[in-house]
């Protein structure tokens, strides 16, 4: 019995040594929604939504219906009865940042799946976004007023 008890507090000494050696650091942290915290640390560019290239896609999906138990007989006669076809659209903003030195960097945001009557009335009122850069490869394009 003792032999286990002084196994087992042991193993729980290495294990916290491990966690605290490989924890990531305070910066790293996840902030709220699961997005690294660049807010804390990073450079802040505002940037006017109307300076942004913006491409968007319209495409259609395939959506099969619940099935029930007729659903799934008239599939075995017509297979393409159970699915509907939805049209999305999917938008990207890009902004080219030009660098003190000459260079341009592009950013892009996450796509947004959102209708283009919701984007352009964004663009109609000015809103300005913000990117949070660490460097050209790290960034994080604030979009957080579409959500």
């Amino acid at each position: 019995m003792i032999l286990l008890i002084f196994w087992g507090t042991v193993l729980l000494v290495i294990t916290i040594r491990v966690y605290i050696k490989l924890r990531p650091p305070a910066f790293l942290k996840k902030g709220g929604k699961g997005k690294i915290d660049f807010k804390s640390y990073s450079n802040k560019l505002e940037v006017k939504l109307a300076n942004c290239e913006i491409k968007t896609n319209k495409y259609t999906e395939e959506v099969s219906r619940p099935l029930s138990r007729i659903s799934m007989l008239d599939g075995l006669y017509q297979g393409e009865r159970n699915l509907t076809l939805i049209e999305k659209t999917v938008t990207v903003f890009i902004y080219t940042h030009t660098k003190p030195d000459g260079s341009k960097v592009k950013f892009y945001s996450p796509p947004i799946y959102k209708d283009e009557s919701v984007i352009e009335r964004y663009l109609y009122e000015d809103v300005s976004v913000i990117i949070y850069i660490e460097d050209s490869a790290n960034y994080y394009f604030d979009i957080s007023f579409l959500i």
